[in-house]
């Protein structure tokens, strides 16, 4: 028994990875109980059930895994009062199911007896499941089950991620694949392969300048991840024989078509490919491999109106005008081409290096049949939608004009003119109700009359 024992612990040694130099932090020596030692430490991003990403530091034992937090100050300074750094410990026997994105970056760990964690990370996902497995295996309990995975294609895993606040699991469906360590390894490397093979396979759609060999993502050098959707994400990434900045769209083509975009995804590639417009933003190359579609833009520097507005609060009419008559400009030119854009808001208008606007996110845009036509989809921002969306009666290219005046009146004031946290109340005061202008903020009597215009 003790040359078993003392063979394991051998075993566990040879298997150490302290990236983060746990081990000699007293704080952390404080958690471990007789017997354990760290294996394992390094970065994940915890993603909570707000969707906020919140990079913690993991520690895995021969027992259990711990979060003991970030690096901050907030986290140190309450771990000298409290004596523990420890955020939340899991014995890896509990541990049951592992829901894993084959699209994306995100994995869950199911634990049935307690809340779920959401994790993520590019560089560590695999290799923190693959030492969950190994430390399993060694465990010495007789009635631990094998792990068990769901494989997904979609992005984001929050549908399958059981909360705090909720008492039932909330697995994948289909069958799920037992796995242990070894198979897991053979699994992930033959991902890897694949990914590697997928991502030098591609056919250029478009672009803007000619280009000798079809593009890939080894064109590319990312700096990092400045967006996330339904099914892809946004890297910021020079392009190396240019070094120029562009904002590169990456989409899964199974999250595209399991929530039935392909005709969506096709629309918008059309669209961006059409425009020729000082105030919107332009498709700069589109080009895809088996398993993923790349849109490429030009990177705006200046960020997010919507950013800037929530710094100031609000701009003066001055600075409200200036903007206005971008997007007024860019509006008609969509719909002089029978475009509706329906989703006008200050998250979708970035800046340029010189303070000038780009509309952005042609994923809702739809092409009439004629300026006079109308669509009945139910799409857009619950603050900037109009009446007619919201009581399905079909709607035209007037939409656009009713969130122009919503918008006009958020950039003079701070917030839409009929905002609630309360959806079903806003929509009811959207539909019923009529607005007013704040009287502690100065506007003018011909700014006022354009927004009731609209």
């Amino acid at each position: 028994m003790e040359k078993e024992q003392a063979k394991n612990i051998s075993k566990m040694q040879s298997m150490r990875r302290d990236t983060l130099n746990l081990s000699t932090d007293k704080g952390v020596s404080k958690l471990m109980i007789k017997g354990e030692n760290i294996i394992w430490s390094g970065e994940l991003s915890k993603i909570n059930k707000r969707k906020r990403r919140q990079v913690r530091r993991f520690i895995l034992t021969n027992d259990r895994f711990f979060n003991i937090g970030d690096d901050s100050f907030g986290d140190s300074f309450v771990s000298f009062f409290t004596g523990t750094k420890a955020k939340r410990s899991i014995y890896l026997k509990d541990i049951e199911y592992i829901t894993y994105s084959v699209t994306s970056n995100e994995f869950v760990v199911h634990i049935p007896k307690e809340y779920d964690y959401r994790m993520a990370s590019a560089k560590s996902r695999d290799e923190f499941i693959w030492y969950v497995l190994s430390l399993r295996s060694e465990l010495t309990a007789t009635n631990i089950k094998p792990v068990k995975f769901y494989f997904r294609e979609e992005i984001e895993l929050g549908l399958y991620s059981k909360n705090d606040d909720e008492k039932k699991m909330k697995l994948p469906p289909g069958e799920p694949i037992e796995m242990d360590a070894a198979k897991f390894n053979d699994w992930s490397q033959h991902k890897d392969t694949e990914k590697q093979k997928d991502i030098k396979e591609t056919e250029t759609v478009w672009s803007t300048v000619y280009t000798e060999k079809p593009l890939n993502e080894d064109d590319f050098e990312i700096i990092k991840t400045i967006g996330r959707g339904a099914f892809g994400k946004v890297n910021l990434c020079i392009k190396k024989d240019n070094q120029e900045l562009y904002a590169l769209k990456i989409m899964a083509k199974g999250g595209v078509i399991s929530k039935d975009q392909i005709k969506a995804i096709k629309s918008e590639k059309d669209i961006l490919m059409e425009m020729n417009h000082p105030f919107l933003v332009c498709l700069e190359f589109c080009f895809h491999s088996p398993k993923r579609i790349y849109f490429g833009m030009k990177f705006l520097q200046g960020g997010e109106l919507f950013q800037y507005l929530r710094v100031k609060r609000r701009f003066s009419e001055e600075n409200s005008k200036f903007y206005a008559a971008q997007i007024l400009l860019a509006l008609e030119y969509l719909h002089s081409k029978n475009i509706i854009y329906r989703d006008l808001k200050p998250e979708n208008i970035m800046l340029d290096a010189e303070g000038y606007i780009r509309m952005v996110d042609f994923g809702v845009c739809k092409r009439l049949a004629s300026a006079d036509a109308r669509t009945d989809t139910i799409v857009g921002t619950p603050e900037y939608l109009p009446p007619e969306i919201i009581i399905q009666k079909g709607h035209s290219l007037s939409a656009d004009w009713w969130s122009f005046g919503i918008f006009i009146f958020e950039m003079l004031t701070g917030l839409p003119p009929f905002y609630s946290k309360n959806q079903h109340e806003m929509f009811v005061k959207i539909i019923k109700e009529d607005f007013t202008f704040p009287q502690d903020i100065k506007i003018s009597d011909e700014c006022k009359d354009l927004i009731q215009q609209l």
